[in-house]
């Protein structure tokens, strides 16, 4: 079987996606599988995706999670990992996300804001893109000057910014392994970033955040985890591997997004997560493959 790996793309998350590529192929080859990485800027990509029997898509951001990807794929009739069109359209743009699920999970509350509004929150609140991710253009605001200029520098990027109810509250994240038919929550994992917040930086250096797992939870977060775990995957079509991200506050979850194409890096969430259940990179990798064989 050929595995083509998915990596790079437009985004401004290029590098970390061939970050996750090479660990990947690397596992593969360790798995005795054939495998080459493609990324869709290569001017043979068509031709390679032709040769693929498995695409691991490893694309985060633009393209990769947003549904673009998977279209092609669907219409060239090749099997792929991760969620497909709907799912990954739903969950990239962060405003659908949360109108769809305001009303039955916990989520803090947010404005859309297409060009400068008037502050909605006392400070301090958070700005960021209504569709990215690794945390770029992510800002916690506190004051009117910081407003204005984090607005006006990530509009000029992003279009459309959300404004969102800022919680100061433990930070966890909920990495889900698909086996089979059945999901597992892999150990819950707190991070504890050295940054105000769990940003770009915090998530790519070594030492800049310490990780918590498994999480210490009491009986009722764990429930209100679970819960709302449940009410995503029984509205998504959720494939392979994904992660829910959020806050613990008041002994209750509140949902800030949903990854369908985790990274895969050496400090990546869900290896970390899995690595404390005992699992092994090559056994992540191997379990995902055999969901499509």
């Amino acid at each position: 079987m050929k595995i083509g790996i998915l990596v790079g793309g437009p985004s401004n998350e290029s590098e970390i996606s061939y970050l996750s590529g090479n660990n990947v192929l690397n596992s593969l080859k360790r798995l005795g599988y054939s495998s080459f990485l493609m990324d869709p800027r290569d001017k043979d990509f068509i031709e390679k995706i032709d040769l693929c029997d498995l695409v691991f898509n490893l694309i985060h951001g633009a393209i990769g999670e947003d549904g673009k990807i998977q279209g092609l794929l669907d219409l060239k009739g090749k099997k792929y990992t991760c969620s497909g069109v709907s799912v990954c359209s739903s969950t990239y743009d962060k405003y659908v996300f949360h109108n769809l699920f305001k009303d039955v999970i916990k989520c803090p509350e947010t404005y859309l804001a297409k060009d400068l509004i008037s502050e909605p929150f006392d400070y301090p609140f958070v700005i960021k893109p209504r569709s990215s991710g690794s945390s770029k253009g992510v800002h916690i605001i506190h004051s009117h000057m910081q407003y204005l200029q984090a607005m006006e520098q990530e509009l000029k990027i992003y279009g459309q910014m959300l404004i969102q109810q800022y919680i100061k509250a433990r930070e966890i994240t909920v990495s889900v392994l698909q086996n089979r038919s059945d999901y597992e929550i892999l150990p819950i994992l707190e991070l504890r970033p050295k940054n105000e917040f769990y940003d770009y930086e915090a998530k790519y250096t070594d030492g800049m955040t310490e990780f918590i797992v498994p999480a210490n939870l009491n009986s009722t977060e764990m429930e209100s985890i679970e819960k709302a775990c449940k009410t995503i995957t029984s509205v998504l079509d959720l494939k392979d591997m994904f992660r829910i991200d959020g806050l613990i506050w008041k002994n209750s979850f509140y949902v800030l997004e949903v990854n369908t194409v985790p990274g895969m890096t050496n400090l990546s969430d869900l290896p970390q997560s899995a690595y404390a259940k005992g699992m092994t990179f090559d056994q992540i990798v191997d379990t995902i493959i055999k969901n499509h064989i």
